[in-house]
């Protein structure tokens, strides 16, 4: 069967989804995206994607023509059309066609594109032994307003995680210019220290991920010892134990960063049990 996409509005035949070669987005990155994961049909967490996707186009001053109750209802729509259940959702905005060179003001024809394929997730081992992960090689701004969006602009990301790949590690992680731990290329960042799960704070110049907030919210609930705090990478390397979030990967523990070893066993306690609560928030899909 082949592969069908929405595109504008419709689900259509992937190779019948044709982009201007005066989009934005293709042109200057000029837009977002957002990653979600089916579990038997269902999206977890969909609410909070679609809030922080619609919060960023807000805020991006990019047009969006579709509510998040006609994206619910093409992710449905979506998922049918490719006979799946268990998938990788990928919804992008570009500002589209339009405006005269970097400009905000004048009229755009927005692009909207969602694709769902099948999941394939990270290597079991890697749940097992940890992944392993590098610090990367150039410093990201606590102050640059892209970093609190899924920007299409991705190129940073990209390039730290090829770095990461080139030095047989799984993900980068980026410390800003101000010495602090932020966030992975593709990942929040979590560690554990004294019983406690601390994770950086949006202030650093983070993604706030739908994953790490879940995350948050386990803690809580669990009566666990949880707190936002900037913290640099002495503390990274001398923590108890060490985790990342993303929805695709879920809770995923390091085994070693810049190949000093994390820990005394892996996963730690702490991030094998909020392993399993995870994986029970998305089977009861809460």
């Amino acid at each position: 069967m082949a592969e069908q996409v929405w595109f504008n509005g419709k689900v259509v035949p992937l190779k019948s989804a044709k982009v201007s070669v005066l989009d934005r987005g293709f042109l200057y990155g000029d837009g977002i995206f957002e990653s979600m994961r089916a579990y038997g049909g269902r999206v977890f967490r969909l609410d909070e994607h679609l809030t922080r996707f619609v919060a960023s186009a807000e805020a991006l001053r990019l047009p969006l023509q579709y509510g998040k109750k006609q994206i619910k209802g093409a992710i449905g729509e979506l998922l049918e059309a490719n006979d799946l259940s268990d998938a990788y959702i990928r919804l992008a905005l570009s500002r589209g066609v339009g405006g005269q060179r970097l400009s905000l003001e004048g009229e755009f024809r927005p692009t909207v594109v969602m694709t769902a394929r099948p999941f394939t997730g990270y290597p079991r081992e890697f749940y097992r032994q940890g992944m392993m992960a590098v610090t990367a090689g150039f410093h990201t701004s606590p102050d640059s307003p892209a970093l609190r969006h899924k920007s299409a602009n991705y190129l940073a990301n990209i390039l730290a995680k090829n770095e990461a790949e080139e030095k047989g590690a799984g993900e980068a992680i980026f410390v800003n210019a101000n010495g602090e731990v932020a966030e992975g290329a593709v990942s929040n960042v979590f560690i554990v220290e004294e019983g406690a799960v601390v994770t950086p704070p949006l202030s650093v110049g983070i993604l706030p991920g739908v994953t790490r907030g879940v995350v948050l919210d386990l803690c809580r609930e669990q009566g666990s010892a949880c707190r936002e705090e900037a913290f640099g990478l002495a503390r990274l390397f001398q923590a108890e134990e060490v985790f990342l979030t993303n929805s695709l990967m879920e809770i995923m523990p390091l085994a070693s960063i810049d190949d000093v070893k994390i820990g005394e066993r892996v996963p730690g306690e702490i991030t094998h049990r909020l392993m399993g609560l995870y994986r029970e928030a998305t089977s009861a899909g809460r």
